[in-house]
């Protein structure tokens, strides 16, 4: 089974927003707070929040940084559906 990803940090404005679509949306997800991480961990090169199925971006983004960043677009409840079963159809 494919495994759903939500990486974010604590103070994240908006993780409990995306929290709250993945559940809304009916998905199962692991959810990764990156102030816990190893300083070399390579989730800490994603903004906040990022939502990844199997190594796949579906939201958020992959950066040179590990001192965090934020994503701007947020997906709603549809967007997040469709993104994830187009993924796993492919």
């Amino acid at each position: 089974m494919k495994q759903l990803i939500l990486i974010y940090f604590r103070a994240c404005p908006n993780s409990d927003k995306v929290k709250e679509t993945i559940r809304e949306a009916g998905l199962d997800f692991k959810a990764v707070e990156q102030d816990d991480l190893d300083r070399d961990d390579p989730f800490l090169n994603y903004s906040s929040p990022s939502i990844l199925l199997d190594g796949t971006i579906l939201f958020g983004a992959k950066t040179d940084s590990k001192t965090g960043s934020c994503s701007i677009h947020l997906p709603s409840v549809q967007e997040l559906s469709s993104a994830f079963f187009a993924q796993i159809s492919s």
